[in-house]
């Protein structure tokens, strides 16, 4: 307690956002990881600023993090069909059957068509090239009426 009040004056909390959660006083508290006793919750904050409440200090929560984001990193990949995903095998299998993945490439193979789009572009470019019914078709239709068409228009709106 005489720690407590030589580092910070007083045994209470001060800051708005600790007292609307209902944190009041300070008191020291030992840390489930590294086993220090350090002071709630002052030291136990996230980089946001908030209180987990998993009784683990800022330090060790930022070593974690930075473990997660370095091994989270080293898998991560941008697919051609404009996704991006985290590669395993079972994600690796389940994307490359997933329709975002098929009808993003199909929309690679259309010619002067260098994004991939949304469903509401594409009904746009479908507009532009007279494809009728372009308002109820679903993407794999509107991709397979563009690719039979030798001179595909693309309005300005869509083109980057």
């Amino acid at each position: 307690m005489k720690d407590i009040l030589k580092k910070y004056g007083t045994n209470k909390v001060k800051e708005e956002h600790l007292i609307k959660r209902h944190q009041t006083t300070i008191f020291p508290s030992k840390c489930f990881n590294c086993n220090v006793y350090k002071m709630q919750p002052y030291d136990f904050l996230t980089a946001r600023g908030e209180n987990t409440g998993k009784d683990t200090c800022s330090a060790c929560m930022s070593i974690n993090s930075k473990k997660v984001k370095d091994s989270v990193g080293k898998n991560k990949i941008d697919c051609p069909c404009g996704l991006s995903y985290y590669a395993t095998e079972l994600n690796t299998c389940k994307h490359q059957v997933s329709k975002a993945h098929i009808n993003g490439v199909a929309q690679l193979r259309i010619k002067g068509l260098n994004k991939i789009c949304k469903i509401q572009e594409m009904r746009k470019i479908a507009q532009a090239n007279k494809i009728h019914n372009y308002y109820s078709l679903k993407m794999e239709v509107i991709i397979t009426e563009l690719l039979k068409l030798d001179v595909v228009i693309i309005p300005d709106v869509i083109k980057c």
